[in-house]
């Protein structure tokens, strides 16, 4: 994972980290926990990526601010009153 330069662009700018995938795990749905090498500001968009036992790595996918997606309980409510 990245830190990205913008939302718009999604250029990889700051490694922060990495997890590991075994076969049996991209054949299901999973949860793992990264710990972060870098420190970034809850508003930075992040970036990953993924690279397979040979070391081809796949497109960056689409940046997004993690510490800010949020479940809406109320859709009435605006993001900016959130």
């Amino acid at each position: 994972m990245f830190a990205a330069d913008s939302m718009y662009s999604g250029w990889p700018k700051i490694f922060i980290g990495a997890v590991q995938y075994t076969a049996q795990d991209a054949q299901a749905t999973v949860t793992k926990i990264m710990t972060p090498v870098a420190n970034v500001p809850f508003y930075q968009p992040v970036v990953a990526t993924a690279t397979d036992a040979a070391g081809n790595t796949s497109e960056v996918g689409q940046a997004f601010c993690p510490r800010l997606t949020r479940t809406l309980t109320n859709p009435a409510k605006s993001i900016s009153s959130i």
